[in-house]
């Protein structure tokens, strides 16, 4: 602008003035204050508050914030890489860059705590704690969409704000500038500026619904696949996220691109989109095997010696119809699953949701419902082989599954011979020839432990056989005790009740007239789920 403020003038009598959690930035000034003019707010303060002042240029002085009278507090903030040019023409030393304090009435002071000014010629800065002067805080230079409704600058790696700022900060923000699903502390200890950041290389936003690899990443064109495959080859943990038009569409896979294969560290997020994101595989076109179409995701970085890390978040994995094992997704490394709803998938052989072998296993806030493993599959919703060497690999809380069906064992899930903890979960209207529920597979040192969960009402293909619920499979030794009940279960029936029977907190051989549960359906949150009605056992137990 031909004045004073770039961005912003403010002044006269009233209550402090706030930016929080913002960004200002590339805004410019002919005169003083290419961000931010402040004159007149004496005795009042302007505060900025976990926000950043970056890139802005003043024609005079106070490239980032020019401050006449009253007093500038900075909380959390970043003041780096603004420019004054000077035009009075005074001595460079009398010139502030970030931040002009001095060459003003009264001599105003700026109060920091746990902020970065990187220039502080003229910026009479009084320190309360926690501050970083003086340095470049490595900033990416170019203002782009990182996620959420408003354009940031993220940091680099090696940014000296990186979790830098007061790891006992009183009520932080919930969220980062970006909003809902940005996460304002990360890594335990809150950074420094508008911006979180998560321990990845790279962030990808999508922002187009076609499925498609046509080279072309500009504004408006970059799909998931092709987010997918820049990812593989840079330098993981990466990220995807998608822009915030994209919440409630559907990315309709197509057919003669096949599966999408993942070979590094990926967090495929979601969590921002308010109406979710479905990946839907269902109209993608005969496949391998006579299925109709191909699995979603496949997960293998090709070495048996590391681990990698695969996240979904906030996403409908839909209509995987895979040759092998896994209908939507066929991991070999460590998976996350969380707010995720994996639904109506099919795998010619274990896993008809999800195939896990190797690495940790994390589902949380999840639905698996409507899967089939066909033929003779095991884990019709899931099937899962974790280390046993790790007690923590293998974790399901909160988390629902219902209306799977498996050809051979674990209607719901198989636990093949791993470790296995469920934790507030419901296991319903699952169907399999052997353990409509939970079948666990394998020796003396392999465990599906159970706390505070239903697994009941699930069926098999002969109502004449035994093992609904809790089965230990048939291939396990009699030996084996497969389950471990921590209490406050609701069970039905199968050869591995007794494990839950005598810990004297669970019920066995529960009826539909006492759970009392209603149909999956939208009961609020992101996933579907079975709400207990009126009079059910399942309340305040």
């Amino acid at each position: 602008i031909t004045g004073k403020g770039g961005a912003v003038s403010v002044g006269g009598e009233g209550n402090d003035i706030q930016v929080i959690s913002s960004t200002i930035s590339g805004n410019s000034a002919a005169d003083n204050g290419g961000g931010l003019h402040v004159f007149d707010l004496n005795p009042f303060r302007m505060r900025a508050d976990h926000s950043t002042i970056y890139n802005n240029t003043a024609g005079d002085t106070g490239g980032g914030v020019y401050l006449l009278t009253g007093s500038l507090v900075l909380d959390h903030s970043i003041v780096a890489g603004n420019d004054a040019l000077n035009s009075s023409g005074a001595p460079q030393g009398n010139v502030g860059h970030d931040i002009d304090s001095i060459n003003t009435v009264g001599n105003p002071n700026v109060l920091a705590n746990y902020s970065m000014v990187q220039n502080t010629t003229q910026a009479n800065i009084s320190e309360l704690t926690g501050n970083i002067l003086g340095t470049n805080p490595l900033l990416d230079p170019i203002l782009k969409d990182n996620g959420g409704n408003t354009q940031t600058h993220v940091l680099l790696q090696g940014s000296p704000a990186l979790d830098a700022g007061d790891e006992d900060i009183p009520n932080p923000p919930e969220f980062d500038q970006r909003g809902i699903g940005f996460d304002r502390i990360v890594q335990d200890v809150i950074d420094i500026g508008a911006v979180e950041t998560n321990a990845f290389n790279e962030l990808f936003v999508v922002d187009t619904l076609t499925d498609e690899n046509d080279g072309d990443y500009s504004a408006g064109d970059l799909s998931l696949r092709e987010a997918v495959i820049l990812a593989n080859d840079s330098l993981g943990p990466d990220a995807i996220m998608f822009d915030p038009n994209l919440s409630g569409g559907t990315i309709q896979l197509n057919a003669a691109l096949g599966e999408m294969l993942v070979t590094g560290g990926l967090d495929v997020d979601a969590g921002n989109l308010i109406f979710g994101l479905r990946i839907d595989a269902a109209n993608s076109g005969p496949g391998e095997g006579g299925l109709a179409g191909h699995r979603i995701f496949r997960v293998d970085d090709g070495d048996v010696a590391t681990l990698i890390d695969f996240s979904v978040e906030g996403a409908t994995l839909i209509g995987g119809n895979a040759a092998g094992a896994g209908g939507a997704i066929h991991s070999l490394e460590n998976l996350t699953l969380l707010a995720a709803t994996i639904m109506n998938n099919t795998a010619d052989g274990d896993g008809g949701g999800v195939y896990h072998r190797n690495g940790q296993l994390h589902i949380e806030r999840s639905t698996f419902a409507g899967n089939v493993a066909l033929n003779a599959g095991d884990g019709g919703g899931l099937w899962s082989n974790t280390p046993l060497e790790d007690p923590g690999t293998g974790l399901i809380s909160n988390s629902t599954f219902s209306g799977n069906d498996a050809g051979d064992e674990g209607g719901g899930i198989f636990n093949d011979g791993g470790l296995l903890a469920l934790e507030h979960v419901t296991i319903t209207n699952n169907n399999a020839a052997i353990g409509g529920g939970v079948v666990s597979f394998g020796n003396l040192q392999t465990k599906t432990t159970v706390y505070s969960s239903i697994i009941a009402l699930n069926t098999l293909d002969d109502p004449n056989d035994l093992g609904f619920d809790v089965q230990r499979s048939r291939e396990t030794p009699l030996n084996a005790n497969t389950f471990e009940s921590v209490g406050y279960n609701l069970i039905g029936t199968g050869n591995a009740v007794l494990n839950f029977g005598a810990d004297g907190t669970s019920q066995t051989e529960v009826t539909s007239e006492q759970l009392l549960l209603g149909p999956l359906a939208d009961n609020g949150g992101k996933t579907m789920t079975h709400m207990p009605q009126p009079g059910s056992i399942a309340i305040d137990t």
